[in-house]
């Protein structure tokens, strides 16, 4: 069925099959329709294959959307004795921000062989140069107001306190 569908023929048709890497490194530097398939670790661009030459990597850039998102975790039998402690200790560790410190060195030791993975990851961060980081002292007004907020609750729950203590 997949064959006879003439969407499906026209994208068995574009299929390049390739022999090896070296190949593969020709196809996508010499070919500018290609794309490449990987994935995205805290902005940092990954290959499934790791042939790729950095040279021919370098030139190319992460599409601004992507195919899925997905989880990674720990599958454990139903009433396992494990489980509320695995499950604590994988959201502590979250939460403290440990594993995506790991996940960092991790990228870091492999951006250190390959460094135009870094380059492909960092090339889409780069078009948002318009945002700055707030400063505390940008943030001093709504600090502000929420004190004022709470200076004035607090009087009116006095003021309700001494109405209801004097007139009621």
């Amino acid at each position: 069925m997949y064959k006879t569908d003439p969407i499906n023929r026209k994208w068995l048709e574009r299929i390049v099959y390739i022999e090896d890497v070296d190949e593969f490194n020709y196809v996508l530097e010499n070919n500018t329709s290609e794309v490449i398939l990987g994935f995205i670790i805290n902005n940092s661009f990954h290959v499934f294959d790791e042939e790729i030459e950095e040279k021919v990597l370098i030139n190319y850039e992460l599409s601004r959307e992507y195919l899925m998102e997905f989880y990674l975790g720990f599958a454990m039998r139903e009433g396992s004795v494990y489980n509320k402690g695995i499950n604590r200790y994988i959201a502590k560790f979250r939460e403290s921000g440990l594993t995506g410190h790991i996940i960092n060195m991790k990228i870091f030791e492999k951006v250190l062989m390959k460094p135009s993975l870094y380059t492909v990851g960092q090339r889409d961060r780069n078009t948002f140069k318009g945002h700055k980081s707030l400063t505390m002292n940008e943030l001093k007004g709504i600090f502000m107001v929420m004190i004022i907020g709470h200076i004035m609750a607090g009087m009116f729950a006095l003021l309700e306190q001494w109405y209801f203590h004097y007139f009621h």
